[in-house]
């Protein structure tokens, strides 16, 4: 995966930095958590596009969830990075909403990049299954890109 991302275009230095970082900046958040996500889905918008990636929620109060993410971004001649750090509240039993401030970047194969703040909104779906958690997500990212984001994941 990581031969992928380097010569998807001629920015590859840059996309491995922005992995790197990323990556160092989710260690800290995964150290305080109770689990490790991973998700996957579509993305449809201004880029129509596949994802996929990794979240940990870290329980701030009994209904209160801090969740930074990252997600990698393929489809749509463009290829994405995206940090997000969300809170989450749980409406019901199995119910959640939430929003958080992120970081988009995207190279485009024709050439070129851009990096963009973001502001996203979500509502999810979670039920526990023997061992783990299972979920569907919405989630509406506002920025230079904007999307609707439909993914599926569970809990490790």
């Amino acid at each position: 995966m990581l031969t992928f991302l380097l010569y998807c275009d001629k920015n590859y230095f840059m996309r491995v930095k922005i992995l790197l970082l990323s990556l160092f900046l989710l260690i800290p958040f995964y150290a305080k958590s109770e689990d490790l996500g991973i998700k996957a889905g579509v993305a449809i918008g201004d880029l129509d596009q596949f994802f996929f990636g990794v979240f940990t929620p870290i329980p701030l109060e009994r209904f209160l969830l801090f969740q930074p993410t990252l997600e990698f971004g393929f489809g749509d001649h463009a290829t994405s990075i995206f940090l997000s750090m969300d809170f989450l509240y749980r409406l019901k039993r199995n119910f959640s909403a939430g929003g958080g401030l992120g970081i988009l970047h995207n190279s485009f194969s024709g050439g070129g990049s851009k990096t963009d703040p973001s502001l996203s909104l979500f509502f999810n779906f979670r039920y526990p299954v023997k061992r783990t958690d299972i979920f569907w997500e919405i989630r509406a990212q506002i920025s230079d890109c904007s999307q609707v984001r439909f993914s599926f994941g569970f809990l490790l």
